[in-house]
């Protein structure tokens, strides 16, 4: 099982919760500290400049201590603020080189959340495959609703 340590770079709305809750389906358990887990995930709301914000919040690593990135998987999830469920992204992966961080991109509003559009099912997919969950996990499935009816109350 894969557990995963996640962390916002600024305010996702809580709408990284649904992207979470889309790996717990798949069988990921998230925990609540960075030496429990086998892999990172960073939330960053894209809010200023791309690169400006990517790089803000890698420095969590830092604040993490170098000691946490190394022998886990590190993913940043760039969350793009639209109401365009098919906005085209703005072609960045030249604009630096992130050594040893997995970039996905999704998109989100305030009023509907995480979109359901392509490029958010091609992000859950991508991570699915970087953290080798499986395609459907029946426990996962059962935990994510149980997690969603507890965040209700």
């Amino acid at each position: 099982m894969r557990r995963i340590y996640s962390r916002e770079a600024g305010n996702t709305l809580g709408y990284h919760k649904a992207f979470l809750r889309k790996l717990i389906m798949k069988g990921a358990k998230v925990v609540d500290s960075p030496e429990e887990s086998n892999a990172i995930i960073i939330f960053c709301p894209i809010v200023s400049r791309y690169e400006t914000d990517i790089n803000s919040a890698l420095s969590i690593l830092q604040e993490l201590g170098p000691e946490m990135e190394h022998g886990r998987t590190v993913i940043l999830v760039a969350m793009h603020h639209t109401f365009d469920e098919d906005y085209t992204l703005p072609n960045h992966r030249e604009q630096g080189n992130h050594k040893g961080v997995f970039l996905v991109d999704c998109l989100f509003f305030e009023t509907k959340g995480l979109l359901t559009c392509r490029c958010n099912k091609k992000a859950v997919k991508m991570v699915r495959k970087k953290l080798r969950l499986k395609k459907f996990s029946p426990s996962g499935f059962l935990k994510a609703k149980r997690q969603q009816r507890s965040a209700r109350k």
